[in-house]
């Protein structure tokens, strides 16, 4: 069922579209009269496509959309106009009208421009995502990507102006991720390296990736950026590194019953300032009880480091590592906590590539006792949340593990790595 809003002072004007919006099927109709109420109408119910007259009392139609557009960017507005206001009508489209209808309307084109508005708004519902995606974090982004391809100083500046000077970014820290860009773009082209920075994103997120990094080495890329902008989430690899920023969320849409698929999708991208006690609310009953094995895992894990530090050979700390690789398929299986997920695949994939070599000149206590501090993190984080129930946000580790895991990789950094890191100091 199809919820959708006329929003006009003129009752003929409002009785009019009533009936010829009656023609169509699966569509429940709610009027307003003015700006403030057609406010407060899409604040409490999940509208799906309003009909917004311009000249109103009160709260005209431009500075209702306006305000509606400020906490719902998906509703389908159409904008209600006089054939010679062109002035508003254009005001209308550039502050979040996707369309107009000239007065007094007529019924054919009305009903033809409602079935195409009817048939955009099922195949956004349904949209396919492109599998080709270039980031690093999720292969389901939509089918259209920004492309800034760097060859020069000048181009280089072009992408941070572009970035930097376009207040429509509704994303936090992504100054940050442009600077780490920056800065780093600048070392390449001194190599001669040309590279593209790609824009991508789904309803959830934006990723930002750039290519080519690979004359960087990955753990300068990333102690550089823990060092100065540590709650960044971003991987590195293959010549590639790419920044995960969540959009931020509108609280508009009214509640409701949600599949166990929604629930994971919705878990796939999350809101700050979930508490513990709502999460578990949610969870099914099946996943909790695999929190069992978390604590019979951590036991391992620290039986496997203790093991480790008085003997250490790349045997011994690959127990350890296949132990967090147990743990962190419970965690992937809490969809909600992919953040926590990337800390630890960090800390397994530079544990899994360590020989036998690099295990001769590194402090083994130290490294040892880092990984025990991402252990106990962990466990803390374990009863925090699933047995104590207290963490008013269930998400307070996500940064701190990342870079917890990211910074053991500092242990085995060799000089060279320190000089290309000097390069790369932000600004």
């Amino acid at each position: 069922m199809r919820k959708v809003l006329v929003v006009d002072d003129n009752q003929n004007n409002l009785l009019t579209i009533e009936l010829l919006l009656e023609n169509f099927e699966d569509i429940e109709i709610l009027t307003a009269t003015n700006g403030k109420e057609a406010i407060k109408i899409c604040k409490n119910e999940n509208i799906n496509l309003i009909f917004m007259d311009i000249m109103m009392p009160i709260m005209d139609g431009i500075e209702t959309t306006k305000e509606i557009r400020s906490f719902n960017k998906k509703v389908m507005i159409i904008a209600v106009t006089a054939l010679d206001d062109d002035e508003s009508k254009d005001t209308m489209l550039r502050y979040g009208a996707e369309d107009y209808i000239i007065k007094p309307i007529d019924p054919i084109i009305f009903k033809k421009r409602v079935e195409h508005y009817l048939e955009l708004m099922e195949y956004r519902s349904k949209r396919h995502f492109d599998n080709q995606a270039i980031n690093l974090f999720n292969k389901s982004v939509y089918n259209r990507s920004l492309i800034f391809r760097v060859f020069d100083t000048s181009s280089l500046s072009e992408f941070w102006e572009y970035y930097l000077t376009d207040d429509k970014k509704e994303v936090e820290g992504l100054n940050y991720c442009m600077r780490v860009i920056y800065v780093l773009g600048q070392l390449l082209l001194k190599s001669d390296t040309y590279f593209k920075v790609i824009s991508e994103e789904n309803d959830e997120s934006l990723y930002i990736t750039q290519t080519n990094v690979d004359s960087v080495s990955e753990k300068v890329i990333k102690n550089i950026i823990l060092k100065h902008y540590p709650n960044l989430i971003f991987s590195v690899q293959d010549g590639k590194l790419s920044f995960l920023f969540h959009k931020f969320k509108q609280n508009n849409q009214l509640a409701h019953s949600l599949s166990e698929e929604e629930k994971s999708i919705l878990r796939a991208s999350h809101d700050k300032g979930i508490s513990a006690k709502e999460f578990l609310n949610k969870t099914p009953i099946s996943l909790i009880d695999k929190l069992e094995e978390l604590e019979e895992t951590e036991d391992s894990v620290d039986q496997a480091i203790y093991e480790f530090e008085n003997s250490p050979s790349k045997e011994t700390l690959a127990s350890v590592n296949e132990n967090f690789i147990i743990y962190n398929d419970v965690i992937d299986e809490l969809v909600e906590f992919q953040n926590l997920s990337i800390g630890i695949n960090s800390l397994i994939k530079f544990l899994k590539n360590i020989e036998d070599e690099q295990l001769k000149e590194v402090n083994i206590k130290l490294l040892a006792n880092l990984i025990l501090s991402v252990l106990e993190d962990l466990s803390n984080w374990r009863k925090t949340i699933f047995v104590e129930q207290n963490a008013r946000d269930i998400h307070y580790l996500d940064s701190s593990l990342l870079n917890s895991c990211l910074q053991i990789e500092s242990v085995l950094s060799d000089e060279s790595e320190e000089d290309d890191e000097n390069d790369l100091e932000l600004f």
